[in-house]
């Protein structure tokens, strides 16, 4: 009414018209939504899985940055969509649910990638300068 009536200054006959036509426009609007609602809620639930992955990784950077190190996080991002695209697509083997992969298999990458760091947790050696002193 609130828009309707300022707008369009209808008389009682076909404001009942209109308000009929809107119920029964907002009482259908619903009805694709819920035929379609499980596919909906399998999407948002394997999106949900990717952005725990991301999750691992940002908290990581945070709070450990010493564990870990730049391509671990990007293999570790890239096995975990990839993995965690495989268990949803095979509907949750085992019944672990795929995000239990998607936050796993970053974490494995970056401890992997610590192990197998070429430089100290503590960060590369400081630069030297010609005259042999630390600057």
């Amino acid at each position: 009414k609130d828009f309707y009536m300022p707008l369009f200054k209808p008389g009682e006959k076909h404001q009942i018209q209109a308000v009929r036509m809107l119920a029964l426009v907002l009482g259908l609007l619903p009805v694709p939504f819920a035929l379609y609602v499980p596919a909906l809620l399998k999407t948002v639930f394997f999106a949900r899985a990717l952005r725990a992955s991301l999750t691992v990784i940002v908290l990581f950077g945070f709070y450990a940055p010493r564990i870990g190190t730049k391509r671990g996080a990007t293999i570790g991002l890239v096995l975990s969509v990839l993995f965690t695209t495989i268990w949803f697509v095979l509907k949750d083997p085992f019944g672990i649910d795929n995000m239990y992969i998607a936050v796993a298999t970053p974490l494995i990458c970056l401890l992997v990638s610590n192990v197998f760091r070429k430089t100290s947790p503590r960060g590369p050696e400081p630069i030297k300068s010609a005259a042999g002193e630390a600057s």
